[in-house]
């Protein structure tokens, strides 16, 4: 089985980074949105559950990072402008149709998005000036999720 699909998430994802380079800072990077388009190719098991691997485009935004300094955790006055990274993603999962419920299945499946390097210019976080510092960044995304999900257009 094969198919094509779009999604989009709002997320509230959260790691550390370090950076800049001038200085020793922290802060936090938070992933805010998601969207993806792919293909979908699937093995049905038996006629409940369905197997399946993706892949497609995938684009994300990220929140603005206010530095702080490593050692005392006090804000140094530089950040790195919110931004939005282009990539790629590949995963797989497994669907299983309700059989007390027409057209509603649970789904749990895997994913990765690469966003490729991309170089950002670091901004004073009270003005939002420019610096002449950058940093090359390469988000990389791994996710894991269930999901309800109801087919409008199911037919058997």
């Amino acid at each position: 089985m094969t198919g094509l699909f779009a999604d989009f998430d709002l997320t509230w994802m959260k790691g550390d980074h370090i950076g800049p380079p001038v200085t020793t800072g922290i802060g936090n990077l938070e992933n805010r949105w998601a969207w993806a388009a792919g293909v979908r190719l699937g093995y049905l098991v038996t006629p409940q559950v369905l197997t399946y691997v993706n892949i497609g485009y995938s684009a994300a935004r990220f929140d603005q990072v206010d530095y702080a300094v490593a050692s005392t955790l006090a804000p140094n006055g530089i950040s790195l402008p919110a931004q939005t990274h282009n990539g790629w993603f590949l995963g797989g999962g497994l669907e299983y149709q309700i059989p007390w419920f027409r057209g509603l299945s649970s789904r749990t499946e895997y994913r990765v998005a690469d966003y490729g390097r991309q170089t950002v210019t670091n901004i004073a976080t009270v003005t939002g000036a420019p610096l002449v510092t950058a940093e090359t960044l390469r988000p990389y995304v791994q996710t894991i999720r269930t999901q309800l999900v109801y087919k409008f257009n199911w037919s058997r």
